[in-house]
């Protein structure tokens, strides 16, 4: 006999009064209480491992970025593109600026191709966590948002590489500053509208990530929601933790259920 939880569908056992994976009150007068169910807790889990994942991504993301910024900066100070105090050399010219530009736009490209790898995941798991708890897919559509500020990143980076490249075998000094106004407004309303998505997007996957917290109990993973907003790879470590315990605690009651 087994009492199913109405909050993550977990098969309980019919002797217990909360649930072992969420912490949900199992009253007999609470809706969706019954026996013989059989919830493996396999959607669940599911949704939880694709949700850390794609933030351990983001661990490995700010690692590489890390030294993708050091290659960078060394190259720039090699080709004397840089001066001491990381100014302009004097010696620098367009066409090699130009390239410079192409380095840094390169690197940015890497960086919101990883980041959009770990949204997907992200994405993906609260998608499937929003069939235990409806009021998740805020986090869902917010991901979807901050996918989509990315996307007008990557076209305005596009648009930066080919606007470079044509200025830099440009003679003409009016050809240069007509192109250069185009690019200029063409990528502010790229990167305004860019930054309101981002910042939509994460407020509401932060209020999705703090639901999921809240539906398993589990402070580490609502405070982490909180401190990834300010202190990104410090609240990235603290929801993998959380989602790690999580994760562990509905694989122990699982293993429990079926062992009895």
């Amino acid at each position: 006999m087994t009492k199913l939880c109405p909050n993550c569908q977990y098969s309980n056992p019919d002797t217990n009064t909360k649930c072992e994976v969420c912490g949900q009150d199992l009253s007999s007068d609470l809706p969706g209480n019954s026996t013989n169910h059989s919830i493996s807790g396999t959607n669940i889990l599911r949704g939880l491992k694709l949700l850390r994942n794609g933030y351990l991504i983001f661990i490995l993301e700010f690692v590489l970025g890390i030294a993708l910024d050091y290659i960078l900066l060394r190259t720039f100070s090699i080709g004397g593109i840089l001066g001491p105090l990381g100014t302009l050399s004097s010696a620098s010219s367009l066409s090699s600026l130009s390239s410079s530009i192409t380095d840094i736009i390169i690197v940015i490209l890497i960086d919101v191709v990883i980041s959009v790898a770990a949204y997907i995941l992200i994405y993906k798991g609260l998608k499937e966590l929003s069939h235990l708890k409806p009021t998740v897919r805020t986090g869902a559509t917010g991901a979807i948002l901050v996918l989509v500020g990315l996307l007008l990143v990557v076209i305005f980076a596009v648009i930066a590489e080919t606007s470079f490249s044509t200025i830099s075998s440009t003679s003409s000094s009016l050809s240069v500053s007509t192109h250069l106004t185009g690019v200029v407004i063409l990528g502010t309303i790229l990167l305004a509208i860019g930054a309101i998505l981002l910042i939509v997007g994460i407020i509401m996957l932060t209020i999705g990530l703090f639901r999921v917290g809240s539906a398993f109990s589990s402070g580490s993973v609502e405070a982490g929601a909180i401190i990834a907003i300010f202190l990104s790879i410090i609240g990235y470590i603290i929801l993998i933790l959380g989602l790690n315990g999580i994760i562990s605690r509905i694989s122990k009651a699982k293993d429990t259920t079926l062992g009895n």
